[in-house]
């Protein structure tokens, strides 16, 4: 119980989402005209590199809400949290139907906590 308050304290973006909650209405502005449904962005950033490698982190927003995979499964936030770096590149990809709810739904079986791999199964093949 205490590892998980512990986590619950550390990673609050993973336990915090909310996908009803009428305060997702008021999101960001945007330079593009707004389309039916949701707008789905992927988000990049750079992680460490070394002598010309890099790693780059992903997520999906979703309406300008984060989702994203970690070891605690797929988790999602209000904002951009899961990036450390300021250097994020969002992508507009389209846009979808589909709720925030309908997402946690579709991805909670295959991405469940503690499925997390660093090499095998990572942010990149829940998100991208």
């Amino acid at each position: 119980m205490v590892f998980y308050q512990l986590a619950a304290n550390l990673f609050s973006p993973c336990f915090d989402c909310h996908p009803d909650d009428a305060a997702h209405a008021d999101r960001s502005p945007r330079n593009k005209p707004r389309a039916v449904g949701n707008e789905v962005e992927l988000a990049v950033s750079p992680l460490a590199g070394m002598r010309g490698a890099a790693g780059y982190h992903t997520s999906v927003l979703l309406g300008g809400e984060e989702f994203y995979f970690s070891p605690f499964g797929i988790c999602c936030s209000h904002k951009i949290t899961s990036h450390d770096s300021t250097d994020v590149k969002r992508t507009f990809m389209g846009t979808s139907d589909l709720s925030s709810k309908d997402i946690l739904a579709a991805l909670s079986d295959e991405f469940r906590p503690g499925s997390y791999d660093i090499l095998r199964k990572n942010c990149r093949s829940g998100m991208a």
